[in-house]
């Protein structure tokens, strides 16, 4: 499960890099998709532990 989570968050990572948008709006998208991304790791295994 964890493994589909991540490829999920990878693929919409990767379509977001790929649209075309202004500068600020394509780092805000990846500071919070990454952030997000770290969120819901930090859940699974913190969980898990």
């Amino acid at each position: 499960m964890t493994l589909k989570a991540h490829a999920l968050i990878f693929k919409r990572s990767r379509f977001y890099d790929l649209t075309p948008q202004p500068p600020d709006q394509v780092a805000a998208m990846r500071i919070t998709i990454h952030y997000l991304t770290a969120v819901v790791i930090l859940t699974i295994y913190g969980g898990q532990v």
